[in-house]
């Protein structure tokens, strides 16, 4: 072998060590990222999905995306039902995300309740793959470690099993958001509660509600899982569906009625407030179709809360899905 061949070799050899080892370096800074920044900066929106799997273990969670963070008023249902509750809704989460970091959380600690404000075509195809996945990056560091990780990251890609041998990969989503807690002061919410104040912009129109009345089996199996491993822990689960500025179609499709029936399933107590007339006849408690103001969520906790009240404080064993 020529002396060139052998310099050319040991360099490739050494090219590859270093760019394998600075990816592990990259791994155990972006970790070590993490939990600093999870200690200085608990309440930041950006981290808020690591806050979650590592550090949350309130009695009740509010679970879902941003229809569960913006319209769920963390502190009055705590103060109202006399637990420790805290909104673990993110927004641009839906049904594969919520689900696996559920299962993530349940690897750590069980809490008593679960309120999963749930969109009602969550099981269906209206729910693109581009939104399922918005979120799935958080994800990426749990693959070999997490059953319902790895089968919803691989449904994402095929691929993703080889680029996640990368730390790199895994963990590049994440490295910007934790900076950015230190780089800014906003978006600071200690009860995970979200909300959106008035602003001057125009009052919403009523849309209609889009479903493509199919039923995503890779999706159905998620949340079905989920709930098997909550019933087996005993804890209580409700399905709840707030006002939403938007005409009923929804509420007739597939995705809905299935939900239904997985509620009945696993004994979930369903809460259905989507057509509720004291906010959905009143635009102005309305930032868009989905979301509401402040002013929107003290309403509708006003009537939410006592509900909710009643079913804690039912002992009976017998089964609460009645639709409300």
């Amino acid at each position: 072998m020529s002396l060139f061949m052998k310099k050319f070799i040991i360099t490739i050899v050494l090219f590859s060590i270093s760019i394998i080892a600075g990816d592990f370096v990259i791994g155990g800074l972006s970790d070590a990222l993490e939990k600093f920044t999870i200690e200085k900066r608990p309440e930041a929106f950006n981290i808020k999905i690591p806050y979650i799997i590592n550090t949350v273990d309130d009695d009740v969670l509010i679970w879902g995306s941003s229809t569960a963070s913006h319209n769920y008023i963390t502190q009055e249902i705590e103060d109202s039902i006399g637990m420790s509750t805290y909104n673990c809704g993110y927004d641009g989460s839906f049904v594969y995300v919520q689900s696996a970091l559920l299962d993530l959380l349940l690897a750590r600690y069980t809490p008593k309740v679960i309120i999963w404000e749930i969109a009602p075509n969550c099981l269906s195809s209206t729910i693109s793959d581009t939104l399922e996945f918005a979120c799935i990056e958080w994800l990426y560091p749990f693959y070999d470690r997490n059953s319902m990780c790895k089968y919803i990251i691989d449904i994402q890609d095929d691929y993703n099993w080889l680029k996640l041998k990368s730390q790199s990969i895994c963990r590049n989503s994440r490295f910007q958001e934790y900076l950015h807690c230190f780089l800014t002061r906003n978006c600071y919410y200690p009860t995970g509660y979200a909300p959106i104040f008035y602003e001057g912009i125009p009052y919403p129109k009523k849309e209609s509600s889009i479903d493509a009345n199919d039923i995503v089996k890779s999706k159905e199996k998620c949340l079905e899982t989920i709930l098997r491993k909550l019933a087996d822990k005993n804890v209580k689960v409700v399905f709840s569906f707030c006002p939403i500025y938007r005409y009923r179609q929804v509420l007739e499709g597939k995705s809905f009625n299935r939900l239904l029936e997985i509620a009945d399933k696993y004994n979930v107590k369903v809460m259905n407030y989507y057509e509720l007339e004291s906010i959905v006849g009143d635009s102005t408690f309305f930032k868009d179709n989905d979301h509401m103001y402040e002013t929107g969520a003290r309403r509708y906790m006003r009537t939410f809360i006592p509900r909710l009240k009643d079913y804690l404080n039912d002992k009976s064993q017998q089964k609460c899905n009645t639709n409300e």
